[in-house]
This record gives C-alpha cells, sequence and structure tokens, in this order.
C-alpha cells in the first residue's frame, strides 16, 4: 500500500483587527483539513495532510485557502496548492551485460568467463515529481544442472543485493553461478522503473568425452577402440560411436562426431543423449587414422577427446596357407584313386594394421572328367556342392573323377586368400592302339600290318606307322613308337594327334620281328 504525509504553511495578516482562523481545505479520502486559529509562529499557520492508496482521491487538484479577520470579513478565495496523483516511474535509463540488453521482463545469457562487461545508462526522464535516483544491483543464485546433461538451470532464491556504481564497465562476478544485474531508476514519490539481465556463468570445461564403438557391419570389425575396414571396391560396412560427457554447471549442449572422408553417413553434431553417431561406407574410401570427439557445454566451454577411436583400412588378405599332395603324378594325375594332401592353415595376427584371422576352411568338390574326343587333355567340369574338410586329405581308391580341394583363409573384415588343388583320377586304361603302316619306299613293302625290308647290304628303304587309341576320361599323352635295332631312324614318343613314326633302313643290319606300339594316356595309365 502507497501512503504519506505533507504540511502546507500559510502566512496570512490583516493590520487592523488581526487574523482570527485560516480555512484549510478537505480533500476526499485525506486526513487534514480544518479552520486553524493559531499560528504556529508569527504570521504563519500550518495544517498537516497524510494519505493512503485505499482511500485518497487519484488526484485532487488545485486546492484553495481563505483567511478570516476578527471583523469577520473573510479574504478572497485563491488556489493555493495543487496535489498531484504520480504513478509512472522514470524512463531513460538501460543495462547491457556483455552486449545483451537488460529488459523489463528479464533477458538472459551465458558466459565462459569469470566476469562481466557492464554498460549502464542512469534513469533521466519522470513525467511527474521527477528522477530521484538511479541503482545498480548485483545478486547471485546457484548454477547447477540436474544430471550434468540437460541445460543448467538458476536457483529459485537470488542472494543479497551487492550494489555497483552506475558508471562501471567490469564486475568481475564469480563462477559457477547466475549474475542477476538490475538497474533501477526511483522517482521522488518511490515509483520505480527496473530492468534487469541474468548471466549464467561457467568457466570450467566440461568433463572429457569417452567413446564407445559398436555394432560393426559388412566388412567392418572393431577391437577396444580401433575399428578395421575392407576399403577397396565391392565392400562395405558400418559402425555406431556412442559418446558420454557431462558437465555439473551447464550441462551439455552437443558432442560433435568427426566426419570421415568418403564416408556416406555419420559424424556432425548430436544434441540429444545418449549421444551417438553411425557411420556407413562403401568401396575405397579415403578415411583412416586417430579421429577425435569433442563435448560443449551450455555456455560454449569444450573438451576433446583425442584419440576417441582409430579407423584402419586392412585390405591384406591372411597368409601362409597351402595345400601339398603326395602320390600324384604329373599333372596332377593319379590312376589309383588313392593320395594324400598335408593342410597348412592361413594365419593373421591381429595388429594395429590387421584386423585378423577369422577362418581357414578346407573344403572338397566332385566333378567330372571327360576328354572332348578321347584324346585331348581331361577336362573337369561339373563341380557338385562343397563340402567341409576336417584336418588334412588322405583318399582311398576314389572313383575316376575330379576332386578339387580349396583352402580359403578370411580375415574378420572379409580379406580372403585361397590355395586350390585339383585331381584328377582316372581308373581305366585307354583303347588298344591301332597301328597302320604305309608310305613304304625302297626296298620295302608294306602288307596289312607286315612290314617287308630286303635287308641286304646296298639296299635301303623307309616306311610310316600310324597309331590311333582313345581314353574318353583323360585323353591319350602320347603313343610310344618303337626303336627297331639297326635304323637309323624312327620309334619314340609322339604326343601329337594325329600319332606317327617314321622309319629308316639301310643295309644288313636291321632286324626283324613282331614290334609293340605303347600307349600312354592323360599321364594315369601305360
Amino acid at each position: 500500500a502507497q501512503s504519506g504525509s505533507f504540511n502546507v504553511d500559510s502566512t496570512a495578516s490583516d493590520g487592523e483587527s488581526g487574523i482570527t482562523q485560516v480555512a484549510f481545505p478537505t480533500i476526499t479520502g485525506f486526513t487534514g483539513g480544518a479552520n486553524v486559529t493559531s499560528p504556529v509562529s508569527g504570521t504563519t499557520f500550518e495544517q498537516a495532510y497524510s494519505w493512503n492508496n485505499n482511500g485518497a482521491s487519484p488526484s485532487p487538484g488545485a486546492q484553495s485557502l481563505q483567511a478570516t479577520d476578527n471583523a469577520s470579513l473573510v479574504s478572497n478565495t485563491n488556489s493555493a496548492f495543487t496535489v498531484t496523483a504520480d504513478s509512472t516511474g522514470p524512463t531513460g535509463g538501460a543495462l547491457t551485460v556483455n552486449g545483451v540488453a537488460a529488459t523489463s521482463g528479464g533477458s538472459t545469457s551465458t558466459s565462459i568467463f569469470g566476469g562481466n562487461t557492464i554498460s549502464a545508462t542512469n534513469f533521466s526522464a519522470d513525467a511527474g515529481s521527477g528522477v530521484a535516483t538511479t541503482t545498480l544491483v548485483r545478486t547471485l543464485a546457484t548454477y547447477t544442472s540436474g544430471d550434468g546433461i540437460t541445460p543448467g538451470q538458476c536457483g529459485t532464491t537470488f542472494g543479497s543485493d551487492l550494489t555497483l556504481s552506475t558508471s562501471a564497465t567490469f564486475d568481475g562476478a564469480p563462477t559457477p553461478f547466475c549474475a542477476k544485474y538490475t538497474l533501477t531508476g526511483t522517482d521522488k514519490v518511490g515509483n520505480t522503473t527496473s530492468v534487469f539481465t541474468i548471466v549464467k556463468m561457467d568457466s570450467s570445461s566440461p568433463s572429457t568425452p569417452v567413446s564407445t564403438l559398436s555394432s560393426p557391419t559388412g566388412n567392418t570389425f572393431i577391437n577396444g577402440s580401433t575399428v578395421y575396414i575392407n576399403a577397396q571396391p565391392g565392400k562395405s560396412g558400418g559402425f555406431t560411436v556412442g559418446a558420454t560427457s557431462t558437465d555439473s554447471q551447464s550441462g551439455i549442449q552437443k558432442l560433435t562426431f568427426p566426419t570421415l572422408a568418403g564416408f556416406s553417413s555419420g559424424g556432425g553434431d548430436d544434441t540429444t543423449s545418449p549421444f551417438s553417431t553411425t557411420y556407413a561406407w562403401s568401396g575405397a574410401v579415403a578415411a583412416s587414422g586417430s579421429q577425435s570427439v569433442v563435448s560443449t557445454n551450455n555456455v560454449g566451454g569444450t573438451a576433446t577427446q583425442s584419440g576417441a577411436f582409430t579407423v584402419t583400412q586392412d585390405t591384406a588378405a591372411p597368409s601362409g596357407g597351402a595345400l601339398t599332395p603326395s602320390g600324384l603324378l604329373t599333372g596332377g594325375y593319379s590312376n589309383t584313386g588313392t593320395f594324400t594332401i598335408a593342410r597348412t592353415d592361413f594365419t593373421e595376427t591381429q595388429t594395429a594394421s590387421q584386423s585378423g584371422l577369422v577362418s581357414s576352411i578346407l573344403t572338397r568338390e566332385v566333378g567330372t572328367l571327360s576328354s572332348s574326343d578321347g584324346v585331348a587333355d581331361g577336362t573337369c567340369s561339373s563341380f557338385g556342392t562343397p563340402t567341409t574338410v576336417v584336418g588334412s586329405v588322405s583318399e582311398t581308391t576314389v572313383a575316376t573323377g575330379c576332386y578339387r580341394y580349396t583352402l580359403t583363409g578370411t580375415d574378420r573384415v572379409g580379406n580372403t586368400a585361397t590355395s586350390t588343388v585339383t585331381v584328377r583320377v582316372d581308373r581305366s586304361a585307354p583303347s588298344a592302339p591301332t597301328l597302320t603302316p604305309t608310305g613304304a619306299t625302297g626296298n620295302t613293302f608294306v602288307s596289312g600290318t607286315t612290314v617287308y625290308i630286303n635287308n641286304q647290304s646296298g639296299k635301303s628303304g623307309t616306311f610310316t606307322v600310324g597309331g590311333t587309341a582313345t581314353d574318353n576320361d583323360s585323353g591319350i599323352l602320347k603313343l610310344n613308337f618303337p626303336a627297331i635295332a639297326g635304323f637309323t631312324t624312327g620309334g619314340g614318343d609322339d604326343t601329337t594327334s594325329p600319332f606317327s613314326s617314321s622309319y629308316s633302313w639301310s643295309g644288313a643290319s636291321a632286324t626283324t620281328g613282331s614290334k609293340t606300339v605303347t600307349v600312354k594316356i592323360g599321364r594315369a595309365h601305360v
């Protein structure tokens, strides 16, 4: 409630009969107002008035007094004083703190510094009674985040006022607190106008982020803080990085994750807890090396986790794997179906540059063996579904066909290396050769499979023996024609179809009799 009081003094005199009274006006809602018969001194008469806003007239206006002398003569009525209502505060004051203007409803800003820059302008105008004072005060309240993540809030109670000079340009306010700056103008009847601003101050950094890698997909593997990627054409994958950080005063505004070169997604700011980002990559991306995660609190303070995680490109396949067969003929043939293959598994030790071996698996496939024309080398086709072999290979009298053994080493990001052995088994003999002697010259005559020669001094001649044979599995490797004693040419191996050998003889040194041609097929049979 508003209230107040004042005195009205009036001077009245009469040189003849003297003054008997002065009539002071009655003002609605005011106490006071009466006929005063005794001066307080000399010719000064006085009346006290008091009021409060429960009953006082809002603006009584001009008031008149009358003096009466002892001859009952009354003075003229005149306006002695005016009562005016004044309920409006001063104007013209202004305040900025750290460049943020204070308002009547209050403004808010943040600061990471211990202290604030101030600019104040005194209140300079008042439409009523006039400006009495301008004051600047600062009060403090606690500044805390409930969980270290949500934005910090000011306490509900601000402490005692600290009066600052309105000409001050800096206030070394302590942190972490909320500092409320209030500029107040007061006029001469107690009306006030205030503007204020609150600065949320936190000069400490948030905690250093703690990052965690998870959810690898595709050709990606995670070990601790290292993520391995197989950055090659045709490969792809992804992973998630989560991070935590707290600030007990202002809370956490965001966590900033690194942008990885060539990745199609991931990185940037996450403003919502729990903080994380999911990365995706495909093909020969460029990203590699140590990466950092940055935490920012709600006043702009930062903390960096250097080496939050490391991207390692692993494009090297496992090594050292081998299959070593025993009991085979040249060209990987077996004519018995019994053989062994020793197995040496692939290896890859997990290191800073390699993801490590995940498997070394040996498989067996069975296919058909066939010669396209019974002569050409046998080829494999129509392999069936692979089956897994445990340990090394030991086969006993397997049937004619092709047996393909593949040892595959795979690391944790999908790099592979293989070692393959294909065994061609042909347990059937070729057809017997069919021979045709032709081309007799000189003292030589051919009749059917008999070659007649006149092996006497001064005689000579030549002939050719052609041969055919077939094997529908491995084909024909060669025909071996006999070397005939005393002949100057002919005999030996012919590896090219049509198979033949040209013989020549001279004089009595040539031998006669039955001769044998041997067929060798596919390096498996003789």
